[in-house]
């Protein structure tokens, strides 16, 4: 497994490892997770390689579908095999969405910028800010974020791995962004949920947000930061070296 792909892996399992209304399991060659909530956004079975099975993604798919949720597959593009789409397609699977996996390597003589306007989160409220302006990525906007993020909140606040920020706009969470520092590997971090309001955008706050996240980084030690982006925002991580790794790509239910 490549480090952005076990990094995505990490970050995926590290709330539901630690909240006693969630859970992570694990089948050959894969995790699955029971979020306690319908939305595929948390629901995810994470393919780790090729070696995949047809009965361990299917017992994974069945455990989802039996506590009425919505499931999502994440696997790295590398590991998809004629073998693996004929799973995915026996299983009434399709492709859904891909994200562009990214690396940089921290160098100490690289400055960035941190920005005035950008904050981590210090209480619950400014969790809630933070998952609203994830969950109007969705159309409609995903409630089922807001929830999670709630339910999660008293451990978010207690942690230091999951640094989430907000950038303000006056007093007006606007932007967010996600630093998860991997608890076993403190020198390597992901970059996450990278989200700005529709009326927010084209004014830079997404680049201000990433060089803020590798000015806290860079500060705290982490020497190698790995990110997932849309087309949209591949461009703003490449002015600032990062280098693509290939992709990650998302199943679903037909």
């Amino acid at each position: 497994m490549n480090k952005v792909n076990l990094n995505f892996k990490k970050h995926a399992n590290f709330i539901p490892q630690h909240h006693s209304l969630m859970r992570v399991l694990e089948g050959d060659s894969l995790t699955y997770i029971d979020s306690g909530f319908k939305s595929d956004t948390f629901n995810i079975i994470h393919i780790e390689d090729q070696n995949f099975t047809a009965e361990s993604l299917k017992e994974g798919l069945s455990f989802i579908d039996n506590r009425l949720r919505v499931p999502c597959v994440w696997i790295d593009g590398a590991d998809i095999t004629d073998k693996g789409l004929e799973v995915f397609d026996t299983l009434d699977m399709i492709r859904n969405d891909s994200s562009v996996m990214l690396s940089l390597d921290i160098k100490e003589t690289t400055e960035y910028k941190p920005s005035s306007k950008i904050s981590r989160t210090k209480q619950k409220q400014d969790i809630i800010d933070h998952a609203f302006v994830i969950a109007n990525n969705w159309d409609p906007f995903d409630v089922e974020v807001l929830h999670y993020y709630n339910r999660a909140s008293e451990f978010l606040l207690d942690q230091n791995n999951s640094l989430m920020f907000n950038y303000f706009d006056g007093e007006a969470t606007v932007g967010v962004i996600e630093l998860f520092i991997e608890p076993d590997q403190p020198t390597t971090a992901g970059i996450y949920n990278l989200s700005v309001l529709k009326e927010n955008r084209k004014q830079g706050i997404g680049f201000q947000l990433i060089q803020h996240a590798l000015y806290t980084a860079q500060a705290l030690g982490v020497n190698n930061v790995v990110a997932h982006a849309s087309d949209d925002s591949v461009r703003l991580f490449e002015k600032l070296e990062f280098v693509k790794e290939g992709e990650i790509v998302e199943f679903g239910k037909k």
